[in-house]
């Protein structure tokens, strides 16, 4: 059972900011899948990396998380890194999860033997090179690489996309393996070719940006024959901006990772440009909804250093 991208965060994403408690929106999904993973015999649960939305989120957050979601194993995505820096990984809420019994990390270069459900583990977080599988001739057991990493083909992608990250490119990397399971990019795909590894892209577990309001998370399930299926979660509940104005969040979406990268480039120029942009947060007239601005370009920038 397999699930990526849950971007557990503190703070609402603009386009969700008309929930009346997003701690409780969060909550919802978070029970969805705990019992979804029960009604399937507690299935082994992994988790394809940005388990949090920053490496800064606060210890009522982490508290949240660990009553809630399923114990399983992880891999964690940029957005769980200080800096994108896998050295600093203790440093982290992520790594609370880890220390607390929640989720088994699954370091880079090593397999992981699951054998109550015959699964071998092999995981690549982010930044992380995708290797082929160290053990082709295994047929026993289910080969399974698990990779935070942006994959994409033609109508499942970022227009920016790099070609270099199509999944065709990706296959002579995945040779040997069962199946490969990707997160990072939001839009779920699929990938399967007779004889070589099906790749899976999770996609978004909870719907953030005012263009993924139409996106339904879906919760991949492997069975021990090899089949694979995927179960919906219900976002009806979830609330969203009136239509006009997360039509114009759209709009303005299509501009943000621009802004992004601009003030990456200089906040890498100017060490305390982050902090002024922080200090912006405390001024007094600062309207409600610039502050939630700044907090998302912050936190984006913060963790795509």
């Amino acid at each position: 059972m397999s699930v990526s991208d849950l971007h557990f965060s503190h703070t609402a994403p603009i386009a969700r900011s008309a929930e009346p408690d997003w701690y409780l929106a969060q909550k919802r999904s978070m029970i969805q899948l705990r019992d979804m993973w029960k009604s399937f015999k507690k299935p082994t649960m992994i988790y394809c990396g940005d388990v949090f939305h920053t490496s800064k989120e606060p210890a009522r957050l982490v508290n949240l998380v660990l009553k809630y979601i399923p114990p399983g194993y992880a891999i964690c995505g940029q957005h769980d890194l200080d800096l994108h820096n896998y050295e600093d990984i203790k440093n982290t809420p992520y790594w609370t999860l880890v220390e607390a019994g929640k989720i088994t990390n699954l370091e880079p270069g090593k397999t992981s033997l699951i054998r109550e459900t015959d699964l071998l583990l092999y995981g690549f977080p982010w930044g992380t090179e995708v290797t082929p599988c160290p053990d082709p001739d295994e047929v026993q057991l289910i080969k399974i690489a698990v990779i935070h990493a942006y994959i994409w083909k033609k109508g499942k992608g970022h227009e920016k996309a790099s070609a270099s990250h199509l999944v065709e490119k990706y296959r002579k990397k995945l040779i040997g393996y069962d199946i490969a399971l990707f997160g990072d990019n939001h839009t779920p795909l699929s990938d399967h070719k007779p004889g070589q590894a099906t790749i899976i892209n999770n996609g978004a577990f909870q719907p953030r940006r005012a263009d993924e309001i139409n996106l339904t998370p879906k919760v991949t399930l492997i069975y021990k024959n090899g089949t694979i299926t995927y179960v919906s979660l219900d976002t009806d509940k979830n609330k969203w901006l009136d239509k006009d104005t997360l039509a114009e969040e759209v709009k303005n979406a299509q501009g943000f990772e621009s802004l992004v990268d601009e003030i990456s480039a200089l906040a890498s120029q100017t060490v305390d440009f982050l902090d002024k942009l922080k200090g912006a947060l405390q001024r007094k007239g600062v309207k409600d909804k610039v502050k939630t601005i700044l907090r998302e370009v912050i936190d984006e920038v913060e963790a795509s250093r």
